[in-house]
């Protein structure tokens, strides 16, 4: 806590002091749907790896030249518009030096590891809310890679609250935040997966759930790209040039185009991305 803006602070928790609403399903809900609208009008390829983004300008006219690998192959495609929605920490892995400006402010944004298990029940479990804190009465120290948080997971989510019917097995969704600089690069250790899944089960046996209980853990080690919202990083203007801007051709949307981990940032810039690219296609 002791690192992040009061604004972006202030952006957190506002959004755990009103009313949460959801689909039957969760988000899943909404991502079906959005891919099925999407699907209509516009081409999909979820089983392509762009390896490489070129820039050409001719007669005043910016392109750029897509590169990318589709069942073992190298493709070529040239656009007129480019969108770049993933984690900004690729940009340098997959833009040519003709982006430097945009390296340089996408080098700035520090990342933390975010672990996301998803826990199967073999019975049905009742929560009384969506969203369960993990309180120990006490404020914590910052923790540093020597020193790690004592706890397992801060909060524990009812996945399934949403279905609005009743199951005879319980799904819950567990984070475990790493929020300190250099524990991404450990998670690379081949025993890192079996031993963060020790913490979260001892954890659980502590809050009465217990490993015979479980039906099945899914873990995710990349659960999320979080960007840290540092003190001052939006009024130093650092990462300005990556916000979407009219009159433009290529786009950055996401969570990390304002280090601010939300889903309401990836929304707007997403709006107005589409806002811009439309104005600027002929009728």
């Amino acid at each position: 806590i002791d690192e992040i803006s009061a604004a972006q602070y202030l952006n957190f928790i506002c959004g755990e002091t009103t009313g949460v609403w959801a689909f039957p399903g969760g988000n899943a809900t909404i991502v079906d749907a959005v891919y099925k609208n999407i699907k209509k009008t516009t081409t999909i390829s979820c089983d392509t790896f762009v390896v490489d983004i070129v820039k050409k300008t001719t007669n005043n006219k910016t392109e750029y030249t897509v590169q990318y690998l589709q069942n073992k192959q190298l493709f070529e495609i040239n656009c007129d518009f480019l969108i770049f929605a993933a984690p900004k920490f690729l940009v340098d892995k997959i833009f040519s030096n003709d982006f430097l400006e945009y390296k340089n402010a996408c080098e700035s944004i520090e990342y933390r590891s975010y672990l996301v298990a998803n826990v199967l029940l073999k019975k049905p479990v009742t929560l009384p809310g969506y969203d369960q804190f993990i309180l120990e009465g006490n404020f914590p120290n910052t923790p540093v890679a020597l020193n790690p948080s004592k706890r397992a997971f801060p909060d524990i989510v009812n996945a399934d609250w949403a279905a609005l019917t009743n199951f005879d097995s319980s799904l819950i969704t567990i984070y475990r935040p790493l929020p300190y600089q250099g524990a991404r690069q450990f998670l690379f250790n081949p025993i890192a997966f079996d031993k963060h899944k020790k913490i979260i089960i001892d954890q659980l046996e502590k809050l009465g759930v217990f490993q015979v209980d479980i039906e099945s853990f899914h873990m995710s080690r990349w659960g999320h790209a979080l960007p840290v919202a540092h003190k001052n990083i939006l009024a130093s203007k650092t990462l300005e040039s990556i916000y979407p801007k009219a009159d433009e051709s290529l786009y950055f949307i996401g969570q990390d185009v304002f280090a601010n981990p939300a889903f309401e940032t990836a929304f707007q810039t997403a709006f107005e991305t589409a806002e811009f690219i439309k104005k600027q296609i002929p009728n």
